[in-house]
């Protein structure tokens, strides 16, 4: 899991390198910054992220085809993002859900901190507010190499006291089902110790 992608202070560098790569700070997205700005948004602890990032990274492209055909299935759209923060205990991107897909997070560097509650209705809004939080939330840390799956429509909210690296991996779904988990679910790697 050490391989999958570049170290902290590579992955800093990558997102400066021209490819793809948006910002997120209390809730307002800057789509293609300057270095400058790049380098302003990480001292200041705002959420950097690099979609797609499985386009330059090969040991993520196989990890995702690996996932794809174990548990997900073809023929669905898939995406990628490697987030990079500089945690000054904000959240990047609030409360939110990311529609209709199954997520797979890998912690690489750092801890973050997830708060998740019960999937929302089909065709909530994503942005939620703050006031939705309540009975049937969980709160827990990622460690790194903690690997953690989140289903469809589940509210969260990450927030990052220190250095962050991870991996976002999505799978959208071709329809609700109705036996879909009720709330997210995380497990440490059996390997991660070594």
């Amino acid at each position: 899991w050490r391989a999958l992608a570049p170290r902290f202070r590579e992955a800093l560098a990558l997102a400066s390198s021209g490819i793809p790569v948006q910002i997120a700070a209390d809730r307002r997205y800057q789509r293609r910054p300057t270095r400058a700005q790049i380098e302003r948004a990480f001292a200041g602890g705002a959420t950097i992220y690099m979609p797609q990032v499985h386009q330059v990274l090969p040991r993520v492209a196989r990890l995702m085809a690996a996932l794809r055909a174990t548990l997900f299935g073809p023929g669905r759209e898939e995406c990628s993002f490697l987030f990079l923060v500089n945690g000054k205990g904000r959240p990047g991107m609030g409360l939110h859900h990311d529609g209709e897909v199954d997520s797979v997070w890998l912690q690489l560097e750092g801890r973050r901190t997830v708060t998740t509650g019960p999937p929302v209705a089909p065709g909530t809004r994503a942005d939620l507010h703050d006031a939705a939080v309540g009975g049937g939330w969980h709160t827990q840390d990622l460690a790194p190499c903690s690997l953690f799956y989140m289903p469809p429509r589940t509210p969260h909210r990450v927030i990052c006291h220190g250095r962050s690296l991870a991996l976002s991996l999505t799978w959208k779904r071709r329809r609700a089902s109705s036996k879909e988990a009720n709330s997210a679910c995380w497990f440490w790697i059996a390997c991660c110790a070594s």
